[in-house]
C-alpha cells in the first residue's frame, strides 16, 4: 500500500505584493503590449497583427461579461496569443 497524502501538511503560500489589495498583482498591459510590438516579427497590419488582436480583445471582453471570465487573462490572451508567430500560416 502507498503512503497516504496528508493535505494538511501542504498549505498554499500566500504572498503579499506591494500595492496589491487582494495579494494579486494586476498585469501591466501597456508594458506587455509595448514589448510585443517591439518584438513582433510579422507586419503589424497583417492578418495576425494589431487589428486582429483588437478583435480578439473585443470578443473576449463580450464573453467575459457573459461568463465571468477573468478580464486580465482575456486581455493578456488577446495581446499574446499571436505574439511569437513567425509566419502567417
Amino acid at each position: 500500500m502507498g503512503r497516504k497524502f496528508r493535505s494538511d501538511k501542504f498549505q498554499p503560500v500566500k504572498r503579499r505584493l506591494i500595492g496589491a489589495e487582494d495579494g494579486l498583482m494586476k498585469p501591466d498591459l501597456p508594458r506587455v503590449l509595448k514589448h510585443v510590438l517591439e518584438n513582433y516579427a510579422l507586419p503589424l497590419g497583417g492578418d495576425h497583427g494589431v487589428a486582429h488582436w483588437a478583435r480578439v480583445l473585443e470578443n473576449g471582453m463580450r464573453l467575459t461579461a457573459e461568463t465571468n471570465a477573468d478580464a486580465d487573462v482575456v486581455s493578456l490572451f488577446a495581446v499574446l496569443h499571436d505574439s511569437r508567430r513567425q509566419n502567417s500560416e
